[in-house]
Order: C-alpha cells, then sequence, then structure tokens
C-alpha cells in the first residue's frame, strides 16, 4: 500500500486500512480499552503512533504487549517496514515532515 505511494492520500488511505484491519482482527475489548481512547493516530513513512491524552499504566502495559504483533500487521499492509508506537499528548516527538496527523474519531 506505501511501497510506491507516499502521498498524503496514501498515508490517509493505510490509517483507515489498519485501523479497520485492528477492528477485524483484535478482540473487541482491545478496541474499547486501548485504540478507541486514542485522541489521534500520526501516520507517516515507516511509523504509526497512537497519541493519548494519559496513558494509564494498564494501558500502556497491554499495548506494549500488543506493538509487536501491531507492527507485524502495519508491516504487511504497507508493505514496507513500520514501527508501531504509542505517546502521551504531551509527549516530545519528532514528527517526519510527511506524517499524517487524523483524529482517530
Amino acid at each position: 500500500m506505501l511501497v510506491d505511494d507516499v502521498s498524503e492520500a496514501a498515508l490517509a488511505r493505510f490509517r483507515e486500512a489498519f485501523l479497520a484491519e485492528i477492528k477485524r482482527t483484535r478482540p473487541q475489548s482491545d478496541w474499547g480499552m486501548i485504540f478507541m481512547p486514542a485522541k489521534k493516530v500520526e501516520v507517516a513513512v515507516g511509523s504509526v503512533v497512537f497519541v493519548y491524552e494519559n496513558r494509564a499504566r494498564l494501558l500502556l502495559s497491554r499495548f506494549d504487549a500488543l506493538k509487536a504483533d501491531l507492527s507485524t500487521l502495519a508491516t504487511n499492509l504497507a508493505g514496507r517496514p513500520m514501527a508501531v508506537s504509542s505517546r502521551d499528548e504531551a509527549g516530545a516527538s519528532a514528527p517526519a515532515s510527511s506524517a499524517l496527523r487524523v483524529l482517530l474519531r
């Protein structure tokens, strides 16, 4: 999906496909507890970042447990290596210039 096209539109399509695949393949409890609380999902070439207002310890622990599977899923969808991570909204981050910031909801 992102092998040849890394335009903003392609990043947006990838984001939607990635979130749909998470919703399809993960238990509903994961969707509600881990992914829905995210304020936004930032997608750039090579990375997906779930941004939270304030991650609870349980959420952080569960997200970390899923991180490898999520990175594999993202890599398979994108057709190139993708790293999945999370951060608090106030956390320092240096997004790539081609990052696409879109509200999750």
